[in-house]
């Protein structure tokens, strides 16, 4: 409700006119829930359009006056009423409406009008007590009011009662404008009940007696029992009504007139308390209840407008009419603007009585009030022209000559100036007064102009200040814009505050100032005027007041002060807290907050969000409490690990609160933990064959595309080469294609894993964590959990994880399963939880509440790319949390027992696999396919057929074969022997013996295994399952073996060769599995072209121990026999296996099928293979024997060769690697498919024959001749 200042300070200067009236005419306007004075107010405001003639004879034309009709009888109310009166008249305003304000690119919600601010300002200048120094609160003249039924010497009571007032010396409430005032006779009449006639005789006397411009006859109540709609009128009271309190009848406590007096009564003066339960009067008022009301304290001087001075009614009548039968009203304009009890007023009142009532106000303005204050003005204008500069006595005129305070400025001593109240600069000051309150503003200026300089020689600075007041108001009212308006208002608040002591008056003033300069766009000012009155003695004047600063900060545009205008709403939230406004605290703190949202100020966030929060759990807004609060938890980067226990438990708290006055079927959702976006992984693997979170791990491209070619090996190995082929995805991610569903079968385990993250820096603890879902039947029905019913159990198992605890800024992967039961969808939206505040020592701590809720999940595919007149970004759809369920499908349960995880390089360990179908649907065409062949060995009996298959290398020479040799992967395909029919039926179990065999490099090897089988029933849908198993294997170093191979020169029928083999034990004794002793047992040839014999060259004991290296020769001859592919010689006394049976041929297959080199023939292409036994100690621990199988690859003749050798060593020394950007260039010498060097000089074999001994003597010949014979050999 926006309201002109012009319109502001005439409503809170009107001409005041007293009311007496008896108790029939009370009793008669009670009829209709008023009283006499209240049923004229709503209609004081009147078109006058009369003119008023001033003492120059000029008209002056009145449009429009507001007057204010009082009882005599009202009083302001005491302190603690008044503080009461203004707490509640902001109390009961609130924000409906609001509209949106762009500032700084920045758009705020703020209210459209603050009723509260205009309701609390109309308040504060209704209870303040009428003063000396002004006259605008004193009374022009006074309305008798009597009825027809009342006896003839009722009125001549009213008259005395009168006179009595007038006569009090020093004055009392109420207070006249001077001993001449007018006075007004009104005969009321009831028309249901009076007798007309009788109140016209009685109407007609008055008028003979007082004239007819005196007298008014006011009819009312004419309203019928049962009135037509088109009769009952509007309600005008609503704004008007009083509030009553019943005061017990002691007497008027003396007013002092002047401030001399004020002085002098400090000692004596009582000072009175309403209590607020039953209206008793009691002494010894606070000083902190009278702050809002008067702003006064005990340790100032005191002045009239103090509600501590006048307390006591003035009896209207000393023998028939006693004030203790009349319920007194306090100042009835008190409550103007504030809702009233809810009744009808004006029951009785038709609109002809309400045209009375305008007539009676009507007639009171223009016959009555304007032709007496005509002859007000000229009787004070010819008083202050005999009077005007003539100095009163020397003491004043020497005053005025010598005189060096500045009025206004701090420590201005308070000076008791006292005038008669016929002084002439009363006198003026009354004049200006008139003029002002009937809107002559220029003279009422220069009045008040004029008189300005006499109180401020007379160094009368609380009558300075108000003619100061007075003037800029004038000035202001006449439209003046320069800055002489705006420096004597300023000069008058100052002179309130620090000369006089009376913030009261200085608030007001500021009031009425800001109103102009907020009009002329003076923000800046107008800021700092409301500043300028917060003080630590009213926190709610001074919240009302920062707030209307903050606006003045929001409105200016020189330059835009937004944070500002934050800051110091800030500020009077606080202080709208402190004064028990809570409703209006919660209201500017959220208006600050749309300026302080997102920039970064996290501790002022953080402040705004935790009172937001306190304030509203107080004001049971409990749902927006803990949403405020749990904005704060989510932003928890700069608070202490106390603080963040403080916000936990009160959001805990009010949740829990929330949770039990309004319950709701809907879990709330909880700000901690975080859930990161994106990241939930869904296993739709039923039962994982390896470590839980090892099946979690996202495999990275390289293996991903393994996957997809064992599956693809598979799938064209039974049902034949697919014409597209998509490959089973068992783990969807962010990563992998998510808009086709995942299928699981009824009765399988689906997991998801999330990531979960505590901002804290304190541990969370949840409990009872499970998924959330809702499950879509066929029908179209959907049941979710959130609920918590019986139902839910039917259709899908949730599993439970009873506890989590998530250390201070940890971020934890979390897995959680759930089983369903029917056919249907299955939809994964959270995850329900119990979060609670865990003690010190980790577990739930009693005191503090638990709450159950919720968190999403939110998962969004890859990003389209948008179209050219697309501004929006689209992403894909994901249904990865979206599950398909059908009802029987096999599922092959893979697990392996006795299976090491730490293993020595080339140690080799028997194991069994039990495949078993857990299923509901029988199996067949069960494969097993493998990338590490290398490394596995499983019985002959248990293969139906094998089958590997070697990845091309790219094109190249056997240099380029070389560096390429780890890159090229082989796999080895293998249908498993069920059964006679080849059926593996649900429930059905099988077992695989099993050999691996860890690789030779040291690290950790991971081996993969997929299972492939089809449903063994017909017309199934999908048609075939597959069973990941993988594993991960810690190898230490066991050997390393060298050798090299040299050309015998023996002559013998075959071509014979000797190996130098070295072998040296790399174990260290700090090793984690302890240390290893290595016995060596046999060695093997893996070729077909050579074959070991059995004269080796060793010793006995052949026992490494740490570090330790042995070395020895074995010879080798060509072989006869082609199919004879692995020979063996025996190091040990005992009898071993020898190398052509399983699982050691398998292991010798796969170096001899790598036998095979793009140069044909190479002769010395060899694999030497060294069988050993370890002993494993580990401190106390028994011994511990373990099998190994070690080889080296050997190439050609005199080449040194090592296993496990340096990985970087890839190249020959004298070869340099052409540099390939786009793959290999087959331009370059790499790609001739020539011998190399080594191989060109040792093509040729050769050896001499000849006898071993030779007899000659050199006695009977000097030389000798002897047959010698040379065989050489391609």
């Amino acid at each position: 409700m926006y309201t002109h200042p012009t319109s502001f300070v005439q409503r809170t200067f009107p001409p005041m006119i007293g009311c007496i009236t008896s108790p029939n005419v009370e009793q008669i306007c009670r009829k209709n829930n008023l009283t006499f004075a209240e049923m004229l107010r709503p209609f004081c405001i009147v078109n006058v359009g009369h003119r008023l003639r001033d003492p120059s004879a000029n008209d002056h034309l009145i449009k429009i006056l507001q007057i204010c009709i009082q009882d005599v009888n009202d009083i302001p109310p005491q302190p603690s009423l008044a503080k009461k009166f203004l707490n509640e008249s902001v109390s009961g305003a609130s924000c409906e409406v609001t509209k949106a304000v762009v500032v700084n690119n920045l758009t705020l919600d703020i209210p459209t009008e603050c009723k509260w601010f205009h309701s609390w300002s109309k308040t504060f200048l209704s209870v303040q007590y009428p003063s000396d120094h002004e006259f605008t609160k004193h009374l022009l003249g006074c309305i008798l009011v009597t009825s027809a039924v009342d006896p003839p010497e009722t009125l001549q009571l009213l008259l005395q009662s009168l006179q009595q007032m007038q006569a009090v010396t020093p004055s009392k409430i109420p207070k006249w404008f001077s001993q001449n005032i007018f006075k007004f006779y009104v005969v009321v009449h009831d028309v249901r009940e009076g007798d007309r006639e009788k109140a016209i005789a009685f109407f007609n006397s008055l008028k003979s007696a007082y004239g007819p411009d005196h007298c008014f006859f006011l009819e009312i109540n004419s309203q019928q029992p049962q009135p037509a709609a088109s009769t009952v009128i509007h309600d005008y009271w609503t704004e008007y009504v009083t509030r009553t309190q019943e005061l017990d009848g002691s007497e008027h406590g003396s007013s002092p007139r002047t401030p001399a007096e004020i002085a002098n009564s400090l000692g004596g003066m009582p000072t009175c308390v309403i209590n607020e339960s039953d209206g008793s009067i009691r002494s010894g008022g606070s000083p902190e209840m009278a702050q809002e009301a008067g702003e006064m304290q005990q340790s100032v001087v005191i002045h009239p407008l103090s509600p501590d001075i006048e307390v006591a009614p003035v009896n209207v009548s000393s023998n028939q009419m006693q004030t203790s039968d009349i319920n007194r009203v306090v100042n009835s304009d008190v409550w103007s603007g504030l809702q009233g009890s809810g009744m009808q007023h004006g029951n009785l009142l038709t609109p002809n009585d309400i045209k009375n009532i305008r007539s009676l106000i009507k007639q009171l303005i223009v016959q009555v009030l304007i032709p007496h204050v005509e002859k007000q003005i000229y009787h004070l204008n010819d008083q202050a022209s005999n009077k005007k500069g003539v100095s009163r006595s020397l003491f004043t005129a020497t005053k005025r000559l010598f005189s060096t305070s500045k009025p206004g400025s701090v420590g201005a001593p308070y000076n008791s100036v006292v005038y008669a109240n016929d002084a002439p600069e009363l006198q003026l000051r009354r004049l200006g007064d008139l003029y002002f309150m009937f809107t002559n503003y220029g003279l009422a200026f220069q009045a008040y102009h004029s008189v300005k300089r006499d109180f401020a020689a007379d160094q009368a600075y609380i009558y300075l200040a108000g003619a100061l007041e007075m003037a800029a108001l004038s000035a202001f009212m006449q439209g003046d814009t320069g800055r002489k308006a705006v420096d004597y208002m300023e000069e008058a608040i100052l002179t309130y505050l620090n000369s006089c002591k009376l913030p009261q008056f200085a608030t007001r003033a500021t009031l009425l100032s800001t109103q102009f300069l907020r009009e002329r766009q003076l923000y800046g000012e107008a800021a700092k005027q409301l500043i300028r009155m917060t003080s630590e003695d009213s926190d709610l004047r001074s919240a009302l007041l920062l707030e209307q600063a903050s606006y003045c900060f929001l409105y200016s545009n020189r330059p835009n002060m937004s944070r500002k205008y934050a800051f110091h709403m800030v500020l009077a939230g606080h202080r709208f807290s402190k004064a028990g406004q809570r409703k209006h605290a919660l209201r500017c703190y959220k208006q600050a907050y749309q300026v302080y949202q997102e920039k970064g100020w996290n501790l002022a966030e953080d402040h705004i969000h935790y009172t937001i929060g306190r304030l509203a759990g107080h004001l049971k807004l409990l749902k927006e409490g803990s949403q405020s609060l749990s904005s704060l938890l989510s932003s928890g980067n700069k608070q202490t690990p106390t603080q963040q226990v403080t916000y936990l438990r009160e959001y805990l708290h009010m949740l829990h609160q929330l949770n039990t006055e309004e319950p709701s079927t809907d879990l709330n959702i909880l700000p901690l933990p975080t859930v990161e976006d994106n990241s939930a992984r869904v296993l739709a693997s039923a039962s994982p064959t390896t470590n839980l979170m090892l099946a979690f791990e996202p495999d990275s491209p390289a293996d991903s595309s393994v996957w997809a070619k064992m599956e693809e090996l598979a799938v064209t190995e039974s049902l034949g080469p697919p014409m597209i082929f998509r490959p089973t995805i068992q783990l969807f991610s962010k990563n992998t294609n998510n808009i086709v569903n995942p299928v699981v079968v009824a009765n399988e385990t689906v997991h998801v894993q999330v990531m979960l993250r505590n901002p804290l820096q304190i541990t969370l603890l949840l409990l009872r964590v499970k998924l959330l879902w809702e499950f879509h039947k066929q029908d179209g029905e959907v049941i979710s959990n959130s609920t918590e019913k019986e139902e839910c159990d039917t259709y899908v198992d949730s599993r439970v994880v009873e506890s989590i605890s998530l250390p201070p800024y940890a971020s934890q992967q979390i897995v959680l399963s759930l089983v369903p039961l029917v056919s249907g969808q299955v939809n994964i939206v959270g995850m329900s939880y119990t979060l609670t505040c865990p003690a010190a020592n980790g577990v739930q701590n009693t005191d503090v509440p638990a709450v159950r809720g919720k968190q999403l999940f939110a998962v969004r595919g890859p990003k389209i790319r948008p179209k050219k007149d697309q501004t929006e970004v689209a992403y894909e759809k994901d249904n990865r949390l979206n599950i398909k369920i059908i009802d029987a499908l096999p599922l092959l349960q893979v697990d392996m027992e006795n299976f090491k995880m730490d293993m020595l390089s080339g140690q080799i360990e028997k194991t069994v696999i039990k495949l078993k179908n857990t299923g509901n649907a029988p199996l067949k065409n069960l494969y097993l396919v493998t990338s590490s062949s290398q490394l596995f060995s499983i019985s002959s009996k248990c293969v139906v057929s094998d089958k590997i298959i070697v990845e091309q290398p790219p094109d190249g020479g056997p240099e380029y074969g070389e560096i390429f040799k780890e890159k090229v992967r082989t796999y080895k395909i293998m249908q498993i022997l069920l059964s006679s029919n080849g059926i593996l039926n649900a429930g059905e179990e099988i077992s695989l013996p099993l050999w691996i065999r860890a690789p030779d490099q040291e690290g950790v090897t991971r081996i993969k295994m997929l299972f492939y089988y089809e449903n063994g029933l017909d017309n199934s849908t999908p048609k075939y399952r597959v069973t990941r198993f993988s594993q991960d294997i810690s190898v230490r170093v066991s050997l390393q073996l060298s050798a090299i191979v040299h050309r015998s020169n023996l002559h013998e029928d075959k071509d014979t060769m000797n190996i130098a083999v070295t072998v040296k034990n790399l174990n260290e004794n700090g090793d984690l599995l302890g240390a290893v002793t290595i016995y060596l047992v046999q060695i093997s040839l893996a070729t077909a072209k050579w074959e070991l014999q059995p004269k080796a060259v060793y010793s006995k004991d052949l026992k490494l121990v740490s570090q330790e290296s042995y070395s020895f020769i074995a010879r080798a001859s060509r072989s006869n026999n082609e199919e004879k592919e692995i020979t063996d010689v025996c190091l040990q006394d005992t009898v071993v296996e020898p190398g052509t049976v399983q699982p050691y041929y398998d292991f010798y297959k796969w170096h001899i099928y790598h036998e095979k080199d793009d140069v044909p023939d190479n002769l010395y292409k060899m694999v030497l293979c060294l069988r050993w036994q370890g002993n494993i100690t580990c401190g106390s621990e028994p011994a511990k024997f373990v099998n190994g199988l070690s080889h080296v690859t050997l190439t050609d003749l005199a080449v040194p060769c090592i296993w496990p050798e340096d990985k970087n060593a890839l190249l020959p020394k004298d070869q340099v690697e052409t540099l390939k950007i786009f793959g290999p260039d087959r331009r370059s010498n790499l790609s001739r498919r020539l011998p190399r060097r080594i191989q060109l000089e040792n093509a040729l074999s050769y050896s001499l024959i000849h006898d071993h001994y030779i007899y000659h003597s050199f006695q009977e010949r000097r030389y000798g001749k002897e047959k010698l014979s040379g065989k050489v050999e391609d």
